[in-house]
């Protein structure tokens, strides 16, 4: 969530700062997240306070884990079946983080219905996001098939740290 992160929130937490500042507190966040108070080594802690660093730490603390950007479908190839007067997909459920979303490009005659947020659309665009349910419907006199191409989330990675330890008189290195 710091900056330059997958989940940047600087932009609006850290509003009116500069970038080498939203820098120095995120790196100031990620030392107290890895070590503890030894993160502040060098520091002073009312000055800290005073900064807004100690409330921005605990501003962080108080999220959710950053978003994955991993997704999958239920499933991928499917065939449309008549139910009364329309053909449907099956439902098809969008695995992953519910902040992650794909657009679907729903063709002419098509209607795509996101169950989980009550929309429908035709001959556009839909997002649907990890963890919704979603399906396809058309006149039962439309033929042909309907591929969507390859999809890709809105997160379009997802964020891992690693870390570097060179020795036991020697600081870690995070990348």
């Amino acid at each position: 969530y710091g900056y330059g992160g997958a989940g940047d929130l600087t932009g609006s937490y850290l509003s009116g700062k500069t970038e080498d500042e939203k820098y120095v507190y995120t790196h100031i966040a990620a030392s107290y997240a890895y070590a503890g108070e030894a993160g502040f080594t060098g520091c002073n802690y009312n000055d800290l306070v005073n900064a807004g660093v100690i409330a921005y730490i605990n501003y962080l603390f108080g999220q959710e884990e950053p978003p994955k950007g991993e997704l999958s479908l239920s499933s991928t190839k499917l065939n449309a079946v008549r139910d009364g007067n329309i053909q449907k997909t099956p439902n098809i459920t969008l695995s992953g983080d519910h902040r992650n979303y794909v657009t679907l490009s729903v063709p002419e005659n098509v209607t795509a219905h996101n169950l989980s947020k009550g929309t429908s659309v035709t001959n556009g665009k839909i997002q649907i996001y990890g963890g919704d349910t979603f399906y396809l419907s058309a006149d039962l006199l439309l033929t042909g098939s309907y591929a969507s191409g390859n999809l890709y989330g809105s997160v379009g990675k997802t964020w891992r740290t690693l870390v570097l330890t060179t020795g036991d008189s020697k600081q870690d290195i995070g990348v």
